[in-house]
Parts: structure tokens; C-alpha cells; sequence
């Protein structure tokens, strides 16, 4: 029963991701001064983007996963929470300072417990999603 209200929770993070997405992307990114949003939004699905692509990517150890599966807990309920209060209150800026100081938290762990060339690795996949970002997105398609 546990494993099922898990599956749930993560699939109900899913769907409110989404229906977030279009909606900030109504006011076109921009804040005051035509300025584009930081990486704090951006930043909604690296938990489970980084995740993956250290377990599955770079292969890491399970003692490396022992090592960082605390912090991706943590950063896991500080982005729910946070997603919450940002539903709640129609704050989407405090959300996104809270993503990007838990992405900036996540990198510094991830990176004490990685090899050297698991961290070449690691650098190297960053540097492809940035890229992906840099042309519009998680699929990499050109903004409209």
C-alpha cells in the first residue's frame, strides 16, 4: 500500500508540474525589465532528471546511492512543499529561489560523492541539458 500512495505522490507531482508549466508560460517568461526567469523554475524536474541520470547515465555505486539518497529526500519534500505554498499563496517566485537553492545544494553533494571521472561524466550531461535549455526546453525545440 505504501509503494502505491508513493507511485501516486509522484505521479500527482507530475501532473501539477504540468499544469504549472503552461501557466507560467502564459506570461512568457519574463519578470520586470523583460528579463527571462532564472533557473529556478527550469529547475522543477532535476530531482528526478538528476536522479536518473546518475543511477542510470553515470552508473553510480549503491554505496554512492546510500551516500546522496538523503539529500534527494530532502530535496524532494523542499520541492513539494514549496510547490504547495506556491499554489496556495500564487507565489511562483519564492518557488523558484527555493529550486534553485536546492539544485545549488543537490550539485554540491553530488559532486563530494562522485569519482573523477564519473564528475567528467556528470559535467558533461549538465552541459547537455543547459544546451537543451538554451534551444527552448527539455526537448530542445525552438521557442514560439
Amino acid at each position: 500500500m505504501r509503494r502505491v500512495s508513493r507511485v501516486a505522490l509522484a505521479v500527482g507531482c507530475a501532473a501539477l508540474i504540468l499544469t504549472m508549466v503552461p501557466a507560467m508560460a502564459q506570461g512568457g517568461g519574463r519578470q520586470k525589465g523583460g528579463e527571462r526567469r532564472g533557473g529556478g523554475m527550469r529547475s522543477m524536474g532535476y530531482v528526478e532528471q538528476s536522479w536518473a541520470a546518475l543511477c542510470f547515465e553515470i552508473n553510480i555505486s549503491q554505496a554512492q546511492i546510500t551516500k546522496l539518497k538523503p539529500s534527494y529526500q530532502w530535496a524532494w519534500r523542499t520541492r513539494n512543499a514549496a510547490m504547495k505554498s506556491a499554489m496556495e499563496k500564487r507565489d511562483f517566485q519564492s518557488l523558484s529561489s527555493t529550486m534553485t537553492s536546492v539544485k545549488s545544494s543537490l550539485d554540491t553533494k553530488i559532486k563530494s560523492v562522485l569519482t573523477k571521472q564519473q564528475l567528467t561524466q556528470w559535467n558533461k550531461w549538465q552541459a547537455e541539458q543547459a544546451k537543451r535549455m538554451a534551444r527552448g526546453g527539455p526537448g530542445g525545440g525552438k521557442k514560439k
